[in-house]
Order: structure tokens, then C-alpha cells, then sequence
């Protein structure tokens, strides 16, 4: 991998650890959805080294703020999760064939994870019912399994329970936190690694603390609603691009 790869990586990195700890979710969503546009590396590559990254992520995200967790949520969440994760994992190792399907689901998946960010439901007057949430995670598992993003239909239901958003936040940060130990395990005995995952988590380990803790301690002077806007226009067009090449190699 050049340098100019490395330094695009490392930039995209830090963007979307600083995202993820200023919105709740999009780690995964901002890293994935450049570097797959940019052609940096493959779809199975970066899966696995975002869901390592992650753990840095979520875990200095994390750190102080365990009490405000949810967690019979986080557990109805992850436990219908577990068949969806694995199928995905699955998926991305064996249907190379339709790598080009694969990417046009992700840019689809990115244009409507899209509209969660841009448009934070309302909160409802009561909690959802386990079920939902269980439903819910069945759905996250897949899109974590194939693209290591949970986080789209798990933020879309937490933000609707009439919860504080320090407790939102910190249930989903720990969902992904334990979803990406999951899927690690997951990808490590139903995939062939290869070594760049591990040279990527590696390096990109310091970023991703590193521009974690500074969006803990610096917010940027916006507020929640534009700050959304904003990512909500990049991975919009991160996504919409995607699925035209996608669908233009399809056509070919």
C-alpha cells in the first residue's frame, strides 16, 4: 500500500472515530464508505479492521460512562444479533462471484444509514418492547456481519426510547464495543485473514485513540442538528457514488 494510502486512511480514521463519539454511531459507516470509494482496499480487509478499530473506539468512548448503559436492551439486542453476524461473515467470504451486489447493497445501506443520522427520531413516551429490540438486532447483525455496521438500526430504535442521550449514547457505544468482539470471533473462524487487516488495525490503533479522546474533550461549536447535517451529506454522497459504480460494473 503506498503512502498516499496510508496518510488518506489514517485521515479518514480520525474523521470517523471523531464522528462516532460526537453522533453515537458512524465509525464504521464513514471509514468503510471512503476507503471503499477511494478503492484504498478490499471490502473484507477493512471489515475486519473495523471491527478491531472499534473496540479502541468504543472503549475509551466508554470509559466512566458504563453506569448509564441499558443493559436488558443491549442484551435482547445482541442476542437475536449473533445468526445475523454470522450469516454476514459468511456472505463476504464465499460470494466473491457478486462482490459487485455486495457493493451496491453497501452504498444503499450507507445512503439510508444516511437519513438515521440526518433525521434523530423522536423520542416515544414509552420504552420499546423487547421484541423490538430483538428484531432490531437481527437486523444490525447482518449489516455488521457483512460490513461491520451495527449501528444504523440500533441508533434509529435508541434514539426513540425517552431516555437521556448520555444513556443512549453509552448503550450504543457498548453494542458495538460487544459486536465487534463478536464478529472478530465470527470472521477469525469462518474467514481467511490476510495480513493488511492486521497492519491496518495496527497503525490505525493511535489515530483512532487518539482522535477519540480529543472529541471527548473538544466538542465542535455546533449543535446536534447540524453537526448530523453535515455528516449526513458526506455519506449520502459516499453512498449514492458506490451504487452507480456498482451498478455501472453490474451493466458491463
Amino acid at each position: 500500500m503506498a503512502f498516499i494510502d496510508w496518510s488518506l486512511i489514517f485521515v479518514i480514521l480520525a474523521g470517523a472515530a471523531a464522528i462516532q463519539t460526537w453522533v453515537g454511531f458512524g465509525f464504521g459507516l464513514v471509514f468503510l464508505g471512503g476507503c471503499t470509494l477511494l478503492g484504498l482496499s478490499d471490502l473484507k480487509t477493512l471489515t475486519l479492521a473495523i471491527s478491531l478499530l472499534s473496540l479502541t473506539n468504543t472503549t475509551t468512548a466508554l470509559k466512566g460512562m458504563t453506569h448509564h448503559v441499558q443493559w436488558r436492551s443491549l442484551l435482547c439486542c445482541l442476542g437475536a444479533a449473533v445468526p445475523g453476524i454470522a450469516a454476514g461473515v459468511w456472505l463476504l467470504e464465499h460470494a466473491q462471484a457478486y462482490s459487485a451486489y455486495i457493493q451496491l447493497a453497501l452504498g444503499v445501506a450507507l445512503a439510508v444509514s444516511s437519513l438515521v443520522i440526518a433525521f434523530k427520531p423522536h423520542a416515544s413516551p414509552q420504552p420499546s418492547h423487547d421484541a423490538t429490540f430483538a428484531a432490531t438486532g437481527a437486523l444490525a447483525g447482518v449489516m455488521g456481519g457483512l460490513f461491520s455496521t451495527f449501528g444504523p438500526p440500533a441508533a434509529f430504535l435508541m434514539y426513540r426510547q425517552p431516555l437521556p442521550l448520555d444513556a443512549i449514547r453509552s448503550t450504543l457505544q457498548a453494542m458495538f464495543f460487544t459486536s465487534s468482539i463478536l464478529r472478530v470471533t465470527l470472521a477469525l473462524a469462518l474467514q481467511s485473514i490476510s495480513p493488511e487487516s492486521w497492519w491496518l488495525w495496527l497503525a490505525g490503533l493511535p489515530v483512532v485513540w487518539l482522535s477519540t479522546l480529543a472529541a471527548k474533550r473538544y466538542r465542535l461549536p455546533l449543535a446536534d442538528a447540524p453537526l448530523r447535517r453535515m455528516v449526513f451529506i458526506g455519506l449520502l454522497f459516499i453512498g449514492v457514488s458506490i451504487a452507480l459504480s456498482s451498478l455501472k460494473t453490474i451493466a458491463l
